[in-house]
């Protein structure tokens, strides 16, 4: 639109000034404008049109007034526009920048999460897991030996009760028999009761070799006068008197085996629940951090995506952020540019106002 309204401006101030100077005066005020687009077209005219005779002054007047309004116009313009695309530009920015900031919040945040709660957490989680895991197979492993122990320790009690009282058993059935022959003819008793005898001999001899084979001298002794036919009454007396001894040391010892068999069945039972209860706590403990662990597994992984989308926001904020810096670096050129020339214009303008007036040319000049 600028060349237009130039060509029509030049196209009258050539018929203008051809009426008024001279062909070399002429192109010698217009020469000086050759260093612009506007000047060289006007220079170029004023060659070709220099033998033109006649002028419009007043429509000259008119037609420069209208390009120079018209270029103001458009300085005004580029102005407008300038302030608007630099508040839309700053507006931008502002965006792009608070973006910025809020994905490097997002990371912060984030990265403090996962580093200093989700990391640390899950590895106490991982760590209690293999406690409870270490705990539950020591006790369990403790548990069995402590059952086997006290399985093997009731057998060998059970036996030994047993034997007890079988020895106790047969020292009673033999001392009525023995006691027998201290009252009686000797002969006459062992032959009727020998039979009695010999089981009694029989059954201590077998409850005697169970317990203590020192003892098994006692029947033999027994036997001696089943086969002598005679009582010897000072032996009877000791051995009766041994039988009692042995007895009463018997009873002691099958009263202290089943004290001691209650002393360890309750402190098996005590350790039994003991390790019970651990296991069960272990047991407690390990299902806890297994969900702990289920748990911070997925806050991680909701906190590593959320970490990668606020990265990859934190990027595009920065490429929008270099993108609208290069965009209006080109802007802000293209309106220097702009603004340069449009002054070049006006510049161009004034100056035909400057030549017109040199020449004599005016307004309210009579046409010739």
């Amino acid at each position: 639109m600028r060349v237009a309204t130039a060509a029509f401006f030049a196209v009258l101030a050539v018929s203008a000034m051809a009426t008024k100077l001279n062909e070399d005066a002429m192109l010698e005020s217009f020469a000086e404008m050759q260093n612009s687009e506007l000047g060289s077209f006007i220079y170029s005219l004023v060659s070709l049109q220099k033998s033109v005779k006649g002028g419009f002054y007043a429509p000259l007047f008119t037609a420069l007034d209208n390009l120079k309004h018209n270029v103001e116009q458009q300085q005004v313009a580029e102005n407008n526009l300038f302030i608007k695309q630099t508040i839309h530009h700053k507006n931008l920015m502002a965006g792009f920048e608070k973006d910025a900031a809020n994905a490097r919040s997002v990371i912060t945040k984030e990265t403090n999460l996962l580093e200093n709660k989700l990391y640390p957490a899950l590895k106490t989680a991982i760590s209690l897991i293999a406690k409870a895991k270490n705990i539950i197979s020591t006790s369990q492993a403790a548990l069995a030996a402590a059952i086997k122990l006290r399985n093997e320790r009731h057998a060998v009690y059970v036996k030994s009760k047993a034997d007890l009282e079988a020895s106790i058993a047969a020292i009673d059935a033999a001392l009525p028999v023995l006691n027998g022959l201290k009252a009686g003819k000797s002969g006459l008793f062992l032959e009727t009761n020998r039979n009695a005898i010999q089981d009694a001999q029989q059954s201590m001899m077998n409850s005697f070799a169970q317990v203590d084979s020192l003892y098994t001298v006692i029947p033999e002794v027994i036997n001696n006068f089943l086969q002598k036919n005679f009582v010897d009454q000072a032996m009877l007396n000791e051995i009766i008197n041994k039988l009692h001894a042995l007895r009463n040391r018997f009873a002691t010892h099958l009263s202290k085996i089943i004290q001691l068999e209650a002393v360890q069945v309750a402190a098996f039972l005590k350790k039994k629940a003991s390790l019970e209860k651990t296991i069960a706590d272990a047991q407690h403990l390990l299902a806890v951090n297994q969900a702990a662990k289920a748990r911070l597994l997925k806050e991680i992984a909701a906190a590593k995506k959320t970490l990668a989308d606020a990265r990859e926001a934190l990027q595009d904020a920065l490429a929008n952020i270099a993108k609208e810096k290069a965009h209006w670096a080109k802007t802000v050129q293209h309106h220097k540019d702009t603004v340069a020339e449009l002054a070049k214009e006006l510049a161009i303008v004034n100056l035909c106002y400057q030549k017109l007036n040199e020449h004599g040319i005016t307004r309210t000049a009579p046409q010739p």
